[in-house]
Parts: structure tokens; sequence; C-alpha cells
């Protein structure tokens, strides 16, 4: 049973099922990711959208009464089925609702919030758990249980919003069957989009070893300091955001031929600067890397979406976005387990007076730059 086990696992044995857990909500995602494209453009995006947010609200419900580890494994797997009905499903809705000439701007504002909501999350999470400490006086897993009964709470805007949010433009399903199964698919894997998913999915091998090393390498080499760490990972993210949405308003202005070439670029700047980032101990320098990551990041990704959606028709949005968060999640997956693994090999090393740690972060650089010459080649830019 889930409170007798916590109390007796080793601390490196808690690890390894933190990561499995992980794990389990990215492959399901991963797996599941295409197949909820079909079901949006089949049921309706509302739809898929709205029983996506009830299925969050549901596992935060059944986190307070499971009572073993297996099923909260079970919950990671269903909350990842969730997962990957929102996040396809809501690009669709929004790029089938937007003007192509306000696109990239509005999928840039989509952006931002996605990455205020990744800076508010863990304060409404430490918000939740200060609340539950102090209400629950009693067995600390029954505190942690509480934290998901306030996370409910908060959860329940995002289902009524999804009940009330408008689908200006529904998938046309009697031009899917008339097309046939074959004929779609040979739509959404022809040439130029191959392009979009194989990069996909080196950026999320890349994302991935990042991710996994990134702050362990900061902590080891560069500051010791929460509040370092906690402005070293904001100011970017604040930087980023701010200029979003001017460079993406710039970016609709430009026809085609120079949206290619500007995605590119930022594809080019982002994936550069990774390779720097092993090789600096300095927290001023490590910031500015940081702040031109953010920027390239956050004009690349609206323009991706923007670019990728304009090869298919619109019935077709939920199926593209969904093979495309395939390709990604299943990088994310693959990409914490090879930056881990060379990050605690390389980590004593030295290779002509080059740290081997270094070499972490050149081999994410250089997957990335591969995915963007890929993206070049096929796309044809």
């Amino acid at each position: 049973q889930l409170p007798d086990t916590i109390s007796r696992l080793p601390a490196h044995h808690v690890a390894v099922d933190v990561g499995l857990l992980v794990s389990s909500f990215m492959a399901s995602r991963a797996l599941l990711a295409t197949l909820s494209g079909w079901i949006s453009d089949t049921i309706g995006r509302k739809r898929s959208l709205f029983i996506g947010t009830t299925l969050y609200i549901l596992i935060m419900l059944l986190y307070y009464a499971w009572p073993d580890v297996k099923a909260l494994f079970l919950g990671r797997i269903v909350q990842g089925v969730a997962s990957a009905l929102v996040w396809p499903t809501a690009e669709a809705l929004l790029v089938a609702s937007i003007p192509q000439y306000w696109r990239t701007g509005a999928l840039s504002i989509y952006i931002v919030s996605m990455s205020a909501g990744g800076t508010l999350g863990p304060l409404i999470g430490a918000l939740a758990y200060f609340i539950a400490k102090n209400l629950v006086v009693d067995y600390p897993l029954n505190v942690l249980r509480t934290v998901f009964l306030i996370l409910t709470v908060v959860l329940i805007p995002t289902v009524i919003s999804a009940a009330y949010v408008r689908e200006a433009s529904t998938p046309k399903r009697d031009e899917i069957e008339k097309d046939g199964i074959r004929a779609t698919l040979a739509k959404l894997f022809r040439r130029e989009l191959m392009g979009f998913y194989i990069n996909a999915l080196i950026n999320g091998v890349s994302m991935g070893m990042l991710t996994s090393v990134t702050i362990v390498y900061i902590l080891d080499f560069v500051i010791a300091s929460v509040e370092q760490v906690a402005i070293l990972l904001s100011i970017p993210s604040l930087i980023g955001i701010a200029t979003a949405y001017p460079l993406a308003h710039y970016a609709d202005r430009l026809d085609v031929r120079d949206k290619r070439r500007l995605l590119l670029l930022t594809s080019v700047i982002s994936r550069s600067t990774l390779a720097f980032i092993g090789l600096t101990r300095d927290f001023l320098v490590l910031l500015i890397l940081f702040s031109i990551m953010d920027i390239a990041i956050n004009i690349f990704f609206p323009l991706l979406r923007g670019l990728e959606a304009e090869l298919v028709g619109s019935s077709m949005y939920g199926k593209l976005f969904g093979i495309h968060q395939a390709f990604f999640n299943t990088g994310m997956i693959v990409g914490p387990l090879i930056g881990t693994h060379l990050y605690s090999h390389l980590y004593h090393t030295n290779f002509y007076g080059v740290p081997g740690l270094a070499l972490v972060f050149f081999f994410a650089s250089t997957l990335g730059l591969l995915g963007t010459a890929i993206l070049s080649k096929l796309y044809r830019v």
C-alpha cells in the first residue's frame, strides 16, 4: 500500500519511480496524439477538447482516492491520454478559427499563454500545498492528496471554457469519408510534411536532452542559489514572452518564402545557442544565452504551426497536429534517457581541453541543426 511504501523506499528508488511516472505520461500522450487528431476531426474539436479537460478533472479526483503505486501509474497514463486530446485539438481549433493574415500572431499568444502557465503552475502547486498543509494536520500523504482536491477546483474553469468555446470551422466529415483513409494518409505524409514530422522527432530528442541535464549542470557548475536559479529560468522566459507578439506580428506581414526563411533562421539561432551552454560557467552569459533561445523559440513555433497548416485543408488540422505531437513526444521520451546517460558518463571527462559535459549540449545542438537541415531539404526552403 502507498502509505507504507513511501516511507520505506530509498531515495534513488523514488527517483526511478518518478522518472517512470514521467515516461508513462509521455508515452501514452505520444501514442494517443495521432488518434486524438482523428477523433477531433470526426466528432468535432469542441467535444474532443471538452472530453480531454473533463478527464483532467476526473484524474485529479482519483489521485485523492487511489491507494497504491500501480494506480498512480495508471493515473499518469490516463492523464497522458487527456493531454493528447487537448493539445493537438486546441491548436487545430485555434488555427481553423483565425484568418491566415493573423495566424502567427494568434499562435504566438497561445504559446505565450502556455509559457505563462508553465511559470505559474509551480507557484499554484506550491500554494495548494501550503493551504493543504495548514488545513490537514495528519499523515503527510493525506496532505498531498488534499493538494489534488484543491487543484481540481483550480481546473474547473478550464472545463467551463471548453464547454463554451466557439468552433468557427467544423471538420467536413463527408469530405474526409469521400477521400478515404489511404488518400488522407497520402496527404498527411507527403514530402513537405514529413520534413516537419522528422524535425519534430529530432527536436523532441534534443529538447528532452536539454531539459534533463540543464538544471543539474547549472547547479553543479554555475550557481548554487535557489534565487539565482529562479532568475535564470524566469527572466529569459519573460523576455521571450515580451518579444513574442511583436515579432509574430512582423512575421504575419511577410510572404510565404520570407516566412520560411525566418523559420529556418530562428531554428538555427535557437539550436546553435545550445552548443555554448556547456562551455560557460558565468551566470550573466548563461542568462543572455537563455534569453536568445527563448526569443528564437517563441517566434519559431508559431511560424512552424502556421506554415504547417497551410499545407492541408482545415478538415485535417486535428490529424496534422496530432501526428506532429506524436513525433515530438516520442523524441521527448528518448531524449532524457540519452541526456542523463551521457551526462553521467562524461561528468569527469575532458576532450582536448573541452569539458566532457559540453559534449552533451554539442550533441543536442547538432541534432537540432540536423532537424533544421532535413526540414529545409524536404520543405524546399
